[in-house]
């Protein structure tokens, strides 16, 4: 049985849903979840990856997104001179995929 978190209340439906999340997950299959908005998505695979000890790495989506924009970010960081300096870093759907954790894909419409 799932453990309760006392900061989410949990119906039955949610509970169902967190079983099967964590049955599918454990047979090595891929996961999403979708729904429509507000209806605690967010909040389930928050809890999802809190079971299984995993982090969530959220990544806000929109219209005109390129294939770039899914992999990669530009970032600007200050050298120790005091120059502004452009790198590019993995979005956080890379990191997610790389480093074992839990994308969270939020607006995809």
């Amino acid at each position: 049985p799932l453990e309760r978190d006392a900061a989410v209340c949990e119906t039955a439906e949610v509970r169902e849903a967190l079983a099967q999340l964590v049955t599918d997950h454990a047979a090595g299959a891929d996961l999403c979840v979708v729904g429509e908005k507000g209806c605690g998505k967010s909040v389930l695979v928050q809890r999802f990856a809190s079971l299984l000890g995993l982090r969530t790495l959220p990544m806000q989506m929109y219209q005109d997104m390129s294939a770039r924009d899914l992999t990669l970010r530009r970032t600007t960081t200050t050298t120790a001179s005091g120059a502004s300096e452009s790198t590019w870093e993995y979005s956080p759907l890379v990191r997610a995929c790389l480093e074992g954790h839990v994308a969270v894909l939020d607006n995809i419409d």
